[in-house]
């Protein structure tokens, strides 16, 4: 006969759960900073990432004693609260990444101390308010990303000072005002997005200036005017977007100059006619065939009366109650 002896674990592991709690971090306060139940070095700690890593609370305070830092990257998590001033005390810092978060209130003037900043993606958060000034002391920064956000008022003339950005991103905000004519300044500058805001006025002439942009994007504002034949100029656009403003005329016959051009949006505006020589355009997808895929067309809701033949099928739906 076989005998099995029972071996009752449940109170000793009841037991070594009482004897060892878990022991609190302690850090050193004279080398360290706690952040997050972590420690780091303050001389030492030159990269904080904790990307998607489902922080919640607020940034704390304590971030600013990280004086060595150069990179921060605190995107997508649930962060809650203001950006914290002494943010300004980083100023060796190069990279910003607090996008894709919850946060709250002005982004803070403190974060013009930080002059040596090449990147500041503060995108999908809930940030109001208007871009402080101070940000005319970022002479390095070369991309700025605050779009879908609930900034205000006008873009501030000390953005166009930035000569060295390489792409510039403020979709989706409620900024107002016009597009300044220093705009131009930005020799640098590749990308553009402007896009559903609420833009007003003419677009500068000195925008057409501005040869190495590939990506202009002005849709879902209150632009008004017609386009300038200068618009020929930017022939290395890969994507041009003046959808659902208030340009009125013709599209000039220059816009056949943008050989590169893959997308096209001209809908919902109140233009009067297309020349022929878009049908220059072979490389377009998001507009016709010809040289191309048929994917979607941009020509709709305008007051088109005139225009060739190789676009008749994409014009869509047209007002043609002003047409001879």
């Amino acid at each position: 006969m076989k005998y099995y002896k029972t071996l009752l674990l449940i109170p000793f592991f009841i037991s070594c759960e009482k004897d060892n709690p878990v022991e609190p971090i302690v850090c050193d306060e004279n080398e360290e900073v706690e952040l997050w139940n972590n420690c780091y070095n303050i001389e030492s700690t030159e990269l904080l990432n904790l990307s998607g890593t489902q922080l919640s609370g607020v940034i704390p305070i304590e971030i600013g004693q990280l004086i060595n830092l150069k990179e921060i990257w605190l995107d997508d998590n649930l962060l809650t609260g203001d950006i914290p001033i002494e943010i300004g005390n980083l100023t060796n810092l190069e990279k910003l990444g607090l996008q894709e978060n919850l946060l709250l209130g002005e982004i803070p003037t403190s974060i013009g101390s930080l002059t040596n900043l090449k990147e500041l993606w503060l995108y999908e958060n809930q940030l109001t308010g208007e871009i402080p000034i101070s940000i005319v002391n970022l002479v390095n920064l070369e991309f700025l990303g605050l779009e879908k956000n609930q900034l205000s008022g006008q873009i501030p003339d000390q953005i166009w000072t930035l000569n060295k950005l390489v792409n510039l991103w403020l979709f989706e905000n409620q900024l107002t005002g016009e597009i300044s004519e220093n705009i131009s300044n930005l020799t640098n500058l590749t990308k553009i997005d402007l896009g559903n805001n609420l833009l007003t006025g003419v677009l500068p002439e000195s925008l057409f200036s501005m040869t190495n942009l590939t990506h202009l994007y002005l849709y879902m504002n209150s632009f008004s005017g017609e386009i300038s034949s200068s618009i020929g100029d930017l022939t290395n656009l890969d994507y041009l977007g003046l959808s659902w403003n208030n340009f009125t005329g013709e599209i000039p016959s220059e816009i056949g100059n943008l050989g590169d051009l893959n997308y096209l949006g001209l809908h919902q505006n109140q233009f009067s006619k297309i020349p022929d020589s878009i049908c220059n355009l072979t490389n377009l997808n998001w507009l016709s065939s010809w040289g191309g895929s048929i994917e979607y067309s941009y020509l709709h809701d305008n007051y088109i009366c005139f225009y060739p033949e190789c676009i008749e099928p994409y014009l869509g739906e047209q007002n043609t109650s002003n047409c001879p």
